[in-house]
């Protein structure tokens, strides 16, 4: 078994909270670019989530 390592819990989070911008941004609240350090998701990422909502029947404008 694999230690979780606080780098990884990081990494979790980071996208975590890219992914929450990405709907922000495909719900037409805000937009998904955060200022560096912090990650953005990126076209092909925002097309994953984008394909997600949609699998799942989320509700979005």
């Amino acid at each position: 078994m694999s230690k979780i390592t606080l780098n990884k819990v990081r990494m979790a989070l980071m996208g975590l909270i890219a992914s929450m911008h990405g709907l922000f941004e495909l719900a037409g609240i805000a937009g998904r670019w955060r200022r560096p350090p912090y990650h953005s998701l990126t076209d092909p990422e925002m097309t994953r989530l984008k394909a997600f909502v949609k699998r799942m029947k989320l509700a979005m404008p």
